[in-house]
């Protein structure tokens, strides 16, 4: 990180002064440290991937972004804890692409998987917020009653049960 952070904050500050070109090559020079100091499936190649790809499109060389949010996408996807954020605006970036080019069925297909993405990790940081506290929720309780119940009753293993169920 310790060389990777004075080029993004280099990069950034060219880009608020609104030179798209300077920025270009900034953020090129601090993703190929990214890739020497993490490697290509790392969250902050793809983070600063990302950088470079909306200067990309600010110039526009939509085609050059696109290449680009195909590859976040793929570092996202293989990630050992694909769901973030992250992923989920790389996605909405590319949606954005594909309906200023008139794919909107393709654009709308991304959008549902970063809904459905950010859907999920609200439903984490539920869950995670619950544990927290200490406190079960109602559904949580009533899953522990069943699976009394169901040890109680008919002999069936809970695990025997779920085998039926996902028939």
């Amino acid at each position: 990180m310790e060389i990777v952070n004075p080029l993004l904050a280099n990069a950034l500050g060219v880009l608020k002064q609104g030179s798209t070109e300077i920025a270009e090559k900034e953020f090129t020079k601090a993703v190929s440290a990214c890739l020497t100091a993490f490697g290509e499936t790392d969250i902050v190649t793809a983070r600063t991937l990302a950088h470079l790809a909306r200067v990309c499109r600010l110039q526009g060389k939509v085609d050059v972004a696109i290449q680009m949010y195909e590859r976040i996408l793929r570092i996202h996807e293989a990630l050992p804890e694909p769901l973030n954020s992250d992923h989920a605006v790389a996605l909405g970036e590319l949606a954005a692409i594909r309906e200023e080019g008139g794919s909107q069925g393709s654009a709308d297909i991304l959008r549902r998987r970063a809904d459905v993405i950010m859907v999920e990790l609200a439903a984490r940081a539920q869950t995670a917020e619950s544990s927290e506290d200490g406190s079960n929720s109602d559904s949580e309780e009533e899953e522990e009653e069943e699976e009394e119940e169901e040890e109680e009753g008919d002999g069936n293993t809970v695990e025997q049960q779920h085998k039926c169920d996902v028939r």
